[in-house]
């Protein structure tokens, strides 16, 4: 039995959620009620390529997070100390590193603090050389920071995001192999056809 009757709703959602745009949404937003949190983001890099696999934020001001994406995102102190993080295990600003270094960063007090989601929690899903995928989830001034109670709260729901992540990864991919081999299966003809009159076009002056 879980400790919250809110859980095996959100694992639910979250499953659902691998087709049904609508139920992700809830399962991502039902994850950060499970801790009073505010805005929620879900991101895949491939840390080789600095390539962005999978974008996703839920609840917050889209704005803001597109700025956070092309300009603060470069200059969070985090990233580097939450990618030595185990997969799976909650990673919290004071976990990274002393408070009083974190509170006095730039990205804090000119970013995050303005936009009232100063503090958050954090978990890896997946780390390899070619793919990071991270969830996190930020807290208000007057929620407070978030710590290893919280991800307590969450660790039975974890697992699940992870499936759910992996799921949703394969399918698609095989509606891009799917979508791909579809447009060469339209293309095919008009260029049988182009190579056709091609070939009778070269043996017409040969034969002139």
């Amino acid at each position: 039995m879980y400790a919250d009757d809110r859980i095996p709703r959100i694992i639910d959602n979250l499953y659902s959620g691998v087709l049904d745009p609508t139920a992700w949404r809830n399962a991502m937003l039902g994850i950060a009620d499970l801790v009073s949190g505010a805005a929620v983001m879900l991101l895949c890099v491939n840390p080789s390529t600095a390539t962005l696999l999978r974008d996703e934020f839920f609840r917050g001001d889209a704005d803001e997070y597109k700025k956070y994406r092309q300009h603060w995102i470069g200059r969070d102190i985090r990233i580097a100390p939450s990618l030595s993080a185990q997969v799976g295990q909650p990673i919290f600003d004071s976990k990274l590193m002393p408070v009083q270094c974190w509170t006095g960063s730039e990205i804090f007090n000119d970013y995050l603090a303005p936009n009232d989601s100063p503090w958050f929690l954090g978990f890896l899903l997946h780390k390899a050389p070619d793919k990071v995928v991270k969830f996190s989830i930020n807290s208000s001034r007057l929620r407070g920071p978030l710590d290893e109670r919280d991800g307590e709260r969450l660790r039975p729901i974890v697992g699940h995001l992870r499936r759910a992540i992996e799921i949703k990864d394969r399918l698609e991919m095989v509606q891009f192999v799917g979508s791909a081999a579809h447009a060469r299966c339209e293309l095919a003809p008009r260029y049988t056809r182009r190579f056709r009159e091609n070939t009778e076009q070269i043996s017409h002056r040969r034969t002139t």
